[in-house]
């Protein structure tokens, strides 16, 4: 009769570790939802935010730019002196393509010379 008794206390205490075990989890599982959840939330609120902050950010430089647009018209267009470094970034800008367009002249030169040696040592 005892032995039932302890048998009986021992499958009382197994069942008990199980329920209490299976509680545990299932409350770890919700507050673990409940924290991806609030994460969430707080990613999109501070997405959001940055997206309004973004935003916020680019209207105050197009405002900028045109504003400096309008300063330039009103300043400069039409003045000798940027007229004058006009023609001298023109100028520049002239001379280094014309010294591009002779590297590359050589470069294709090469390629052809090249091309010609292949040929020859193919036949």
């Amino acid at each position: 009769m005892e032995a039932y008794a302890v048998v009986g206390e021992f499958i009382l205490s197994v069942i008990t570790a199980i329920v209490t075990v299976t509680i545990g989890i299932r409350r770890i599982r919700e507050e673990t939802r409940h924290e991806v959840s609030s994460l969430k939330t707080d990613l999109v609120n501070t997405t959001l935010a940055y997206e309004r902050k973004l935003t916020q950010a680019d209207a105050g430089l197009r405002a900028l730019l045109t504003e400096m647009g309008f300063f330039v018209r009103d300043n400069f267009v039409g003045n000798e002196v940027f007229d004058k470094m006009i023609e001298m970034a023109t100028a520049s800008n002239e001379n280094q393509f014309r010294a591009l367009a002779e590297q590359m002249g050589r470069v294709f030169d090469r390629l052809d010379s090249i091309q010609a040696e292949l040929r020859r040592s193919q036949s």
